[in-house]
């Protein structure tokens, strides 16, 4: 993994943030989706979405599963949405 070079706590804590949706976001780029595509599925704003992967806020578990169903049937949730090495979950919990 990269990692970056942080000095204040909020910062560090966008680090983990980051960290959250990696796969998320890199599996959405495999297959050509966009954080649009998303936001007409949840039927949210890109703003809102932007809200989600910059860690202000996060994937509500039905938002989590509108997710999988329609774009990641193939994979599990845990991958998905894991933490990697950062195994607390928040919101989205464990399904």
């Amino acid at each position: 993994p990269i990692y970056f070079s942080l000095t204040s706590r909020s910062e560090k804590n966008k680090r983990v943030t980051i960290m959250k949706y990696k796969r998320l976001m890199a599996e959405m780029l495999v297959k050509g989706i966009t954080k649009d595509d998303l936001g007409e599925l949840l039927g949210k704003s890109r703003s809102t979405i932007n809200t989600r992967f910059s860690g202000k806020s996060d994937f509500t578990l039905s938002e989590a599963l509108k997710i999988m169903h329609s774009y990641f049937e193939d994979y599990s949730s845990d991958y998905i949405f894991s933490m990697g090495e950062y195994k607390e979950q928040e919101s989205i919990g464990q399904y």
